[in-house]
């Protein structure tokens, strides 16, 4: 079935143009560089530092269960290679298949900006651009749908384990300033 949802996708909707554009998306993902940029823009403003401080700490607890442990112990063969037909239009990964990194990083950082953002309007064009990058790892051959799912999933876990920790630090750190 998954098969089948990728060769659909390379059929019916790849094309010249959507193929830059979603090699464009893909590669906002790629290290996490969209997210790394938008985590050091929060941490620049004393408003937004915990947020940007949580959403690094979010990026290495994706980094570390996905790329790490998770791909090594599972070790899913990518579907490029497992689909005789399927034709990958980036690189090929030199890594395992499930879960997507892309998808854990990105969905790790969304779930802290949508717990710490005042006005939850702020997270949609995070939750945009963390879907199509979802997405985009589809598109261009190189995960299966339940690569993207377990990294969404993993990702939120990640998420709200930093969200966690820095609110337990936050809440320390506030005790120990009021008996002060």
């Amino acid at each position: 079935m998954e098969a089948r949802f990728l060769l659909w996708l390379q059929e019916f909707v790849r094309n010249p143009i959507l193929d830059r554009i979603m090699i464009a998306i893909t590669r906002l993902g790629d290290n996490g560089i969209f997210w790394v940029i938008l985590a050091l823009v929060f941490v620049a403003f004393k408003k937004t530092r915990r947020m940007g401080i949580c959403c690094f700490l979010s990026m290495i607890f994706s980094y570390v269960s996905v790329n790490i442990i998770l791909k090594n112990v599972i070790g899913r063969i990518r579907p490029y290679d497992a689909i005789e037909e399927l034709m990958c239009i980036i690189e090929v990964q030199p890594d395992f298949s499930f879960p997507s990194g892309h998808s854990s990083i990105s969905f790790a950082c969304l779930t802290v900006i949508f717990l710490m953002v005042p006005k939850k309007t702020y997270a949609v064009i995070p939750a945009v651009i963390a879907l199509l990058i979802c997405f985009s790892r589809m598109y261009v051959g190189v995960h299966y749908p339940t690569d993207i799912l377990g990294g969404i999933l993993l990702g939120i876990l990640c998420g709200l384990l930093a969200y966690f920790i820095v609110n337990k630090a936050g809440a320390r750190r506030s005790q120990k300033d009021q008996i002060s």
